[in-house]
């Protein structure tokens, strides 16, 4: 063991002492809803929904060829800022949770109906909340369920962008790589319809695996990313920037990882004496690594 010289950090004086106060998940209870009007705004919106989805799904004339049409529909869920989190996900009905978002105004999440029977059993949910008789606890029927939700919206591509909203590229952009995050179960579905729509995708070496989703990568215009969404079909979980598989580099060679670090090395313009310092307290590090050594005394 080294020997210390040094006496320990002394930090009483700093203290400032607080009765502890249990941690309070966020999101909450809503407030009641008056729920003749909620459950019309709730109705209203998922027609509205509904509607804008079959607008902008193409034609028989304009549909990628080889694709199956497809009964599949985006909808956005848009909660109430104080509401609890939200399971309304039922995948034995062909409704499946893509992309959840939270900014400081809006909380989102977008929900894939796989077919008209999915869209069949939604409605008859926000029905039967809005006109079904109370409970015996004298409460609206899925108040649970349906209160936290503002309304139902037409899903944009925004909705669906796991990125900084501002990075989003514009309607008229060139081609750029995008990651597709997919249901595993559905990535070939994905797959062959970025296809059809003559986006170019990466070798499978190439895509990135984690529990349950496929991240697939693709050269595409936003244009073609965006009629992905239009035709319905399932599988698209959320949509991002492709970024490279570590494993590219972890499966190499110690020799060859050797190289690529000593490169890196070469390259970096390491800091002098004189700049600021930052104490790190940590339970060690490897200081004789070559991208280390240079700026840790």
């Amino acid at each position: 063991m080294a020997d210390y010289d040094r006496p320990h950090v002394n930090i009483e004086r700093l203290l400032t002492p607080h009765s502890y106060t249990a941690h309070k998940p966020s999101g909450g209870r809503t407030n009641a809803r008056n729920r003749a009007q909620h459950g019309t705004r709730l109705s209203d919106g998922l027609v509205a929904s509904f509607n804008a989805a079959e607008e902008r799904r193409p034609s028989a004339e304009e549909h990628p060829p080889g694709i199956e049409p497809s009964e599949g529909t985006f909808v956005t869920i848009e909660l109430s800022p104080s509401a609890r989190e939200l399971d309304i996900e039922k995948p034995d009905r062909g409704i499946r949770q893509s992309a959840a978002g939270e900014d400081q105004n809006r909380r989102t999440m977008v929900l894939h109906l796989e077919d008209q029977s999915a869209r069949d059993y939604l409605v008859e949910r926000v029905d039967r909340y809005r006109s079904a008789p109370l409970t015996v606890a004298g409460k609206p029927p899925l108040a649970s369920e349906m209160e936290p939700i503002e309304d139902f919206l037409p899903t944009q591509l925004l909705d669906v962008w796991r990125e900084d909203p501002a990075a989003l590229p514009q309607e008229g952009s060139a081609q750029v790589w995008w990651g597709l995050w997919c249901w595993e179960d559905f990535t070939d579905e994905v797959t062959d319809v970025a296809v059809a729509l003559g986006m170019q995708v990466a070798p499978q070496d190439r895509w990135s695996t984690f529990p349950d989703i496929r991240i697939v990568p693709v050269y595409a215009t936003r244009t073609q990313v965006q009629a992905m969404l239009d035709i319905g079909r399932p599988g698209l979980a959320e949509i991002g920037f492709a970024t490279d598989d570590p494993a590219i580099l972890v499966n190499l060679s110690g020799e060859e990882q050797d190289g690529l670090v000593d490169d890196l090395a070469d390259r970096i313009q390491w800091p002098g004496a004189d700049v600021p310092a930052v104490c790190l307290l940590d339970t060690g590090v490897n200081r004789g690594h070559p991208l280390i050594e240079p700026s840790l005394p």
